[in-house]
C-alpha cells in the first residue's frame, strides 16, 4: 500500500472525533446526568499523540495545569498533529 493510501486526512480524523463526542454525549444523556460533560481533544506534541477524555466539567475547568487555549474548530489541532514529522 502506498504512503499516500494510508495517510489520514485532517477531515477524516476531526470526523471520526466529532463522531465520537456525539455517541458519547448520547450516552451520558441516556444515564439521565444533566450536569457539565465536556469531550476535548489535544495534540501532545512531546509524546507525539494525539489524546482526548471527557471530564464532567465544563471546558473553562479542565484538568490542564500548563497553558491551553480552547476552541471550537478542531481542524488546526489535528493539522498541527499530521504535520508533527519529529514527535516526542
Amino acid at each position: 500500500m502506498a504512503e499516500a493510501d494510508r495517510a489520514l486526512s485532517a477531515a477524516a480524523v476531526v470526523d471520526a472525533f466529532e463522531r465520537s463526542a456525539d455517541a458519547i454525549g448520547a450516552r451520558i444523556r441516556a444515564t439521565g446526568f444533566r450536569g457539565a460533560a465536556t469531550f476535548y481533544v489535544w495534540h501532545d506534541p512531546q509524546a507525539g499523540q494525539l489524546r482526548c477524555s471527557t471530564g464532567s466539567v465544563a471546558a473553562d475547568a479542565l484538568p490542564f495545569r500548563a497553558t491551553h487555549g480552547v476552541c471550537d474548530d478542531l481542524g488546526p489541532v489535528v493539522e498541527a498533529f499530521l504535520a508533527d514529522r519529529a514527535p516526542g
